[in-house]
């Protein structure tokens, strides 16, 4: 549909770049979600959220350089490994930059925007699955924090799980 990396192909990939990065570098496993995706369908039907979809998948791929990785993960969810990136202010520059490209005002009361979550490698983790954890979680921060923003994981982030259960007590 999208024309982008599938899961398990992006796994894949991502494990291998991982695997081989240089000292000193860094790379960037950054998570997006379509804000309110499930409302953009309801409202519009599905052909238009596919079309939704293509267009983001198709902005992400134009703004990120041709060896950083794009995929989508499932549903409304991608994914993104930014190869060799130079510091922290550069990629808040990047999330910054992405979500300004996507967002869309669609009606008066429909936008379409994506929150981002991101996470470090080596720093964070040298694996898909603790990337992937972390960055779900900064994900979940900036969900947290309204919508159409970016979270790059910081050690105090907790998972979901954790948040909604000291909600509780």
């Amino acid at each position: 549909l999208t024309g982008v990396l599938n899961r398990k192909a992006f796994v894949e990939r991502t494990e291998t770049l991982l695997a081989a990065i240089e000292p000193g570098r860094s790379h960037a496993f950054i998570m997006v979600d379509v804000d309110h995706f499930k409302r953009i369908n309801d409202r519009f039907g599905h052909g238009y959220g596919d079309r939704v979809l293509t267009r983001i998948a198709e902005t992400l791929q134009a703004a990120l350089r041709s060896n950083d990785l794009v995929a989508r993960m499932g549903g409304d969810e991608f994914a993104l490994l930014l190869i060799n990136v130079l510091s922290r202010e550069a990629l808040v520059a990047k999330l910054l930059y992405l979500r300004e490209q996507i967002y869309q005002r669609v009606s008066s009361d429909v936008v379409i925007s994506c929150s981002f979550g991101a996470a470090c490698c080596p720093i964070d983790g040298g694996t898909f699955d603790e990337l992937y954890f972390k960055a779900d979680i900064a994900l979940y921060a900036a969900k947290e924090e309204g919508r159409n923003c970016a979270r790059i994981y910081e050690g105090n982030m907790r998972p979901q799980a954790e948040t909604e259960e000291q909600a509780g007590q």
